[in-house]
């Protein structure tokens, strides 16, 4: 029940992007495999047993896998009080899908496609980069 969770709506709306990005077959869940990528971008490196366990600690419904409210127990129990920076650094890390310390204008269509659902042009991405570089 998202009444147990304390999060803010912009919370909520924020960690359902980062859910979606993750969800790879866009199914409402998130395996243990898609689990391992949205921790390793959040800087994180946990082995198959970690992933497991964690899995098995937040899957209330026993089915091997994580659906969004049960997504947001688990970031909500892990999480803490988060800097502006740190924030800031999180998000670079889940733009940065090639792990290379640089969002590259494919990286950013890629988001804003996914999860925006917005087809930005090359300009329209140029922009926002330069914009955030500034």
């Amino acid at each position: 029940k998202i009444d147990n969770i304390d999060l803010t709506p912009a919370q909520i709306a924020e960690f359902k992007e980062a859910f979606s990005l993750f969800d790879h077959d866009e199914n409402g869940s998130v395996s243990i495999s898609e689990l391992g990528d949205v921790l390793r971008a959040l800087g994180q490196n946990p082995t198959d047993n970690e992933l497991r366990d964690m899995v098995n600690e937040i899957d209330e419904d026993g089915n091997g896998t994580i659906e969004f409210m049960e997504f947001l127990i688990l970031l909500t129990s892990k999480s803490k009080e988060m800097s502006q920076e740190e924030e800031i650094t999180e998000a670079f890390k889940i733009l940065d899908r090639e792990r290379d310390d640089y969002v590259s204008l494919k990286e950013i269509k890629f988001f804003m496609r996914k999860v925006a659902h917005i087809k930005l042009s090359n300009a329209e991405a140029e922009a926002m980069l330069n914009y955030a570089d500034s």
